[in-house]
């Protein structure tokens, strides 16, 4: 302790303290739309897969005419495909959303996170 009452700090802690509060600014916290962005166009990617993976399904294999014979087994290999790219885009939107807790607003973090369970439900359920 000092004379006057206050606690000496070792020099290190000391200089390091001054230097932190010397980078920091006052104001609000500036914060980032990427991670925000990136979780809802991954999102956007994982409904887009499962349109596509509907058309191939019920406009290609399914359709209704009987002079259409069996469809080729190169089909079953793009909904194969299909199911895992909108699993993939899925948990990479879901990844992004909890990513974006520490870098973006509060409320859109909310949304992008929503959103991605969403995507995540909608490709579980129809995988």
């Amino acid at each position: 302790m000092a004379d006057n009452g206050e606690m000496v700090l070792s020099g290190n802690k000391v200089a390091s303290e001054a230097a932190s509060s010397e980078t920091r600014l006052p104001g609000p916290v500036q914060r980032s739309w990427a991670a925000v962005l990136a979780s809802l166009i991954f999102s956007v990617a994982a409904y887009e897969m499962f349109d596509l993976y509907a058309l191939v399904h019920w406009r290609i294999m399914f359709r209704t005419s009987p002079e259409i014979p069996e469809p080729p087994f190169a089909v079953f290999t793009v909904l194969g495909r299909l199911a895992w790219l909108r699993f993939d885009f899925a948990v990479l939107a879901l990844v992004w959303a909890v990513w974006s807790f520490r870098t973006g607003p509060r409320w859109a973090s909310i949304v992008a996170l929503a959103v991605s369970f969403l995507a995540l439900g909608l490709t579980v359920i129809m995988m």
